[in-house]
């Protein structure tokens, strides 16, 4: 029997697929803020550093600035995605970019 005119019927694995591969475009666009405490702060997904000394880091996101004050605020654990910044953190704003 053929199938004209009706929809095609999807495998589980299939639908997981596809929604898997948007997720990770979605999660690439986005960036993800993680708190432990006031004494950690990770940052994933950003584009580059615009202000750091131990008071205030600045952090260029696709969609924002994020701006970290504090004290004896020190960065940690830096990679190409992910950024870690370790001290005694009293705010943390999202500024327009």
């Amino acid at each position: 029997m053929e199938n004209s005119g009706r929809h095609k019927r999807r495998t589980v694995r299939e639908v997981i697929a596809d929604v898997s591969d948007k997720g990770h475009e979605m999660l690439n666009d986005i960036f993800l803020v993680h708190t432990v405490g006031r004494d950690e702060f990770v940052l994933e997904n950003y584009k580059g550093i615009l202000e750091y000394n131990d008071r205030c880091v600045r952090i260029k996101t696709r969609q924002a600035v994020v701006k970290v004050n504090g004290e004896c605020l020190e960065l940690r654990n830096m990679s190409d995605a992910v950024l870690c910044i370790n001290g005694q953190i009293s705010s943390i704003i999202f500024e327009n970019n």
